[in-house]
């Protein structure tokens, strides 16, 4: 499966870029992939043109990216994980 595939991507992408000790927060390029299809999902299953995403501004379009980026980077690690998570009502928490 395609985002399974991504999901354990990243977790190789993450034990390589690991400090021992350190909690930092590390940003992979399937993070930013992950988020990349999801800012493309929505116009896609509307009907949108990709020049209507255009039309916004210039910062809300970086904001968008930024916190899609970031909500990527708390996704599971596993697709079993990820279908729990879109049912929770706590997973914000």
């Amino acid at each position: 499966m395609f985002l399974q595939r991504l999901l354990d991507f990243r977790k190789c992408a993450r034990l390589a870029e690991q400090v021992p000790g350190s909690n930092t927060l590390i940003i992979t390029w399937i993070d930013v992939v992950l988020a990349k299809l999801s800012i493309l999902a929505t116009p896609v299953a509307v009907g949108l043109a990709a020049s209507n995403l255009e039309n916004e501004a210039e910062w809300i379009q970086l904001r968008r990216e930024e916190d899609t980026i970031r909500a990527a980077t708390q996704l599971p690690g596993t697709f079993t994980n990820l279908r729990f998570k879109f049912i929770s009502y706590v997973i914000s928490r």
